[in-house]
């Protein structure tokens, strides 16, 4: 017989795992979609499952993911229907000066921004738990926590630690080490 303890540690380590098998590139494949398409069901996977494991003061129902700026790969977070941990995850479009962003969002996913553009959005997110992630980012500035690395259905990610810090999110410390593994050359 398992004992209660060592079946949620159980079911811990096959959510890591899923994670981990995400982080490494384990993207959608099929011989008749487009490698665009292929790519957005990858970076949907991955940020389903960082948002999986993040932590707010007060739990969202629903999730509410904001997507800003020119995005290549969010087509596949702004279906409907997605759901993470059995709550659903709305997501929505919205401009980056929407002063609305901090109030209305748990996480911001950005696509191509400007440096003043990052400091709106900066500014916008300051003092509310927002987890935010990008997919323009390589340098991974001080405006996200997350940025993504897409190479075909590969998908990776490197991780801001002060970002985090200042976020008001709290996330698992196993995804964490996720974002500080070497990335996948392309």
């Amino acid at each position: 017989m398992i004992r209660p303890a060592r079946v949620a540690l159980v079911l811990d380590r096959r959510r890591i795992a899923i994670v981990v098998m995400l982080a490494m590139g384990c993207g959608v494949t099929g011989a008749h979609a487009a490698p665009v398409a292929d790519a957005a069901a990858a970076v949907s996977r991955v940020v389903q499952g960082i948002v999986s494991y993040t932590r707010w003061p007060t739990p969202p129902a629903p999730f509410r993911l904001c997507v800003v700026g020119q995005t290549d790969y969010a087509d596949g977070l702004l279906q409907s229907g997605l759901q993470i941990d059995e709550v659903q995850l709305r997501a929505q479009r919205m401009a980056i000066d929407d002063n609305r962003l901090g109030a209305e969002c748990d996480v911001v996913y950005s696509g191509a921004l400007t440096e003043s553009e990052r400091t709106i959005l900066r500014t916008d997110l300051t003092g509310h738990p927002v987890l935010t992630i990008s997919e323009h980012d390589p340098s991974c500035s001080d405006s996200n926590a997350f940025c993504l690395a897409v190479h075909g259905t590969t998908v990776s990610f490197s991780v801001n630690l002060d970002s985090i810090a200042r976020s008001g999110v709290r996330v698992d410390p196993h995804v964490l080490l996720l974002g500080r593994q070497p990335r996948p050359t392309p």
